[in-house]
């Protein structure tokens, strides 16, 4: 990675103060756009975009489920990101110290409220998928939704460290 550029993974530049300061590093802005990874979330978007167009003729089928479904996709991605973070703060105060919430760019208050807000949205926005399109597929995507949900939770709880 050369001078200025973003780590896609991790949402940090390799240019960023390394402090224990909580104005270090620049704005609250950048500080949430990290503790997310926003520029990672693209990848989930682009999956469930090739998946829908694998079983539909076109998005013209039905846009307003194509929405909800890559909303959906954002908002679970995004909180798995900040929950990956608020389990790991311990060991990045040690590992990684710059990252938004050791670094106290992001409290852990705040951290926990936006990942449980990003999860419920996409909860939420699942279970709305199965009244405006009942046809969307076999499965229902709040099932589908809560097992990720699960999934997010086993991986930072217990299956990280699993050797």
């Amino acid at each position: 990675m050369s001078a200025g550029e973003i780590d896609v993974v991790t949402g940090e530049s390799n240019d960023e103060p390394r402090s224990e300061n909580p104005q270090a590093g620049g704005s609250a802005v950048k500080a949430y756009i990290q503790l997310l990874r926003l520029p990672a979330v693209f990848t989930a978007l682009a999956d469930i975009f090739l998946g829908y167009m694998l079983t539909h003729a076109s998005v013209r089928d039905a846009p307003v489920s194509l929405g909800l479904l890559l909303a959906t996709s954002a908002c679970l991605y995004l909180s798995g990101m900040v929950f990956n973070d608020l389990f790991d703060r311990r060991i990045d105060a040690i590992e990684r110290p710059q990252r938004p919430i050791p670094s106290g760019r992001v409290s852990v208050r705040a951290a926990a409220i936006l990942g449980t807000g990003l999860m419920a949205a996409g909860l939420g926005l699942a279970a709305s998928l199965r009244w405006i399109d009942p046809l969307l597929c076999g499965w229902n995507p709040l099932v589908v939704a809560t097992a990720i949900v699960a999934a997010i939770f086993l991986y930072n709880g217990m299956l990280k460290s699993t050797p």
